[in-house]
């Protein structure tokens, strides 16, 4: 599939690196053309730009074959459904980096401020619980139970055989997947547990509710779990979690040898006998 992307080139010094598409890879790019005066960048690692990422997909820019900070390019690139696998990894990512992006620049309390440097952050942010006493709040975000059933007991719902010159070379699957986020929050103080509380659960009812939608991560309800406390390692922490039901579409592709293993499977029922 063929996507077409307009973005703003950043305004740092080089080499800079632009997201394209935060939710997808790029199996390769088309092209890439300045959108005002219609001039082609080239790959290259010397004057031009060169593409990475395997869950997302970035520019980098290096010498002089570069759009000027702040002027849009249009890259169009294609994706391979293989790598649109959005499952729980997708969706705690996408949860994590919010809450970052958040509280790294959110002015209400300075006391909150998240900063990528773990020496200077007046919070943490993690993807597991961190398993060490605490210097400060932190928010941990997990995910499930999920729920990834068939719809129907036949595969001819969520199988395709891709063929090329009538040689089979892979199955698409694809589906839908409900998966619970919860969010908890470990403060060191009463106070500091209802302030993230409040905080982490509006960033979710507001700010990130229609972005996450464009990555293909839908969810309407947010809940507050309710206040606990517990001991670990000798802190007292004041806790409290913060629910939300999420749904997400997925896609992937499995190649043909791997499929050709599973189809050579054979099972002896007089082995069991």
């Amino acid at each position: 599939m063929t996507v077409s992307k307009t973005v703003t080139r950043g305004s740092a010094t080089p080499p800079l690196t632009d997201v394209v598409d935060a939710a997808r890879a790029a199996a390769s790019v088309v092209s890439v053309t300045n959108q005002l005066s219609g001039v082609v960048y080239t790959a290259s690692s010397s004057s031009g730009y060169t593409a990475s990422g395997t869950t997302s997909f970035s520019l980098t820019w290096v010498g002089a074959g570069k759009p000027a900070p702040g002027e849009t390019y249009i890259v169009i690139y294609n994706i391979d459904p293989g790598f649109l696998l959005k499952g729980t990894d997708f969706v705690k990512a996408a949860f994590v980096a919010g809450l970052r992006a958040a509280y790294s620049e959110q002015t209400f309390f300075d006391l909150y401020k998240y900063n990528t440097n773990d020496t200077l952050s007046a919070l943490s942010i993690y993807e597991s619980f961190p398993k060490r006493p605490l210097k400060s709040p932190a928010i941990i975000v997990s995910t499930g139970p999920g729920d990834m059933s068939r719809t129907t007991l036949d595969s001819e719902d969520f199988l395709l055989e891709t063929k090329t010159s009538l040689t089979p070379t892979g199955l698409h699957a694809w589906g839908k997947m409900a998966i619970d986020v919860k969010i908890q929050i470990l403060a060191l103080t009463d106070r500091d547990r209802r302030k993230l509380t409040d905080l982490t659960a509006l960033f979710c009812r507001h700010l990130f509710s229609s972005k996450f939608s464009a990555f293909g991560i839908g969810y309407k309800t947010v809940t507050i779990d309710g206040e606990n406390e517990i001991t670990w390692q000798g802190q007292l922490l004041y806790t409290n979690g913060i629910s939300i039901p999420c749904h997400t579409e997925w896609q992937i592709k499995y190649a043909i040898g791997l499929v050709d293993v599973i189809d050579d499977i054979v099972v002896d029922i007089t082995e069991s006998l």
